[in-house]
């Protein structure tokens, strides 16, 4: 019921981003296994993002029989390049992370949610780069990057992931921002004097 009441609410905020979905489906999964997980995820690739609802991590502790249901749902959907994003089951019912929920998956599907009138100093451009971590392995799994101007617009976003038994190196990560620095360089005619990473 709670899931059901968070994609009314969903579906509302998107509207306020002028990102009205044409297409709906909404499943329900079982907790079990990462194997389940897999399946569940190969589901959901036909779609051009997914929103899923996942167990809390303190509850999880209390449940050695079942995996965690995230960080499969993010490996296999950053493979086929998804864009996803996740919320727990407690906070569904979290006017804050509503926004955040939507605003990000506007960004990811390749919309601008918002805009800056105004940024404060000098920068160019800000860069935000994600680095997936499963902590199951202790690997680096794969990393996503958007180049975003000064009044909020995205330029560009890369994202690199794993192969099996592949090893994620910091070699990647600058490969990444020399690609989107490059597109700054063709889109904007000029390269940025002053450029901003967020690390996530």
């Amino acid at each position: 019921e709670g899931s059901r009441e968070f994609v009314r609410r969903l579906l509302s905020k998107l509207n306020d981003y002028d990102a009205n979905a044409t297409r709906l489906n909404q499943e329900t999964y079982s907790l079990g296994s990462e194997f389940a997980y897999t399946q569940v995820a190969e589901q959901a690739t036909e779609y051009d993002g997914v929103v899923a609802v996942v167990p809390d991590q303190d509850w999880l502790k209390t449940q050695p029989d079942i995996d965690d249901p995230y960080p499969e749902f993010k490996r296999q959907w950053g493979q086929e390049k998804l864009p996803s994003q996740m919320i727990q089951v407690s906070n569904l019912d979290e006017e804050s992370y509503l926004g955040n929920i939507a605003s990000g998956l506007v960004a990811k599907c390749g919309g601008i949610p918002w805009r800056i009138h105004e940024v404060p100093g000098q920068t160019d451009v800000f860069i935000g780069l994600d680095v997936t971590y499963d902590p199951a392995t202790g690997q680096h799994l794969g990393a996503s990057a958007n180049v975003v101007l000064a009044d909020g617009t995205i330029l560009a976003s890369q994202s690199v992931s794993l192969q099996s038994g592949e090893t994620f190196e910091i070699d990647d990560i600058m490969d990444i921002i020399k690609n989107l620095l490059s597109v700054y360089l063709r889109e904007e005619d000029d390269t940025p004097q002053h450029v901003i990473i967020h690390r996530d």
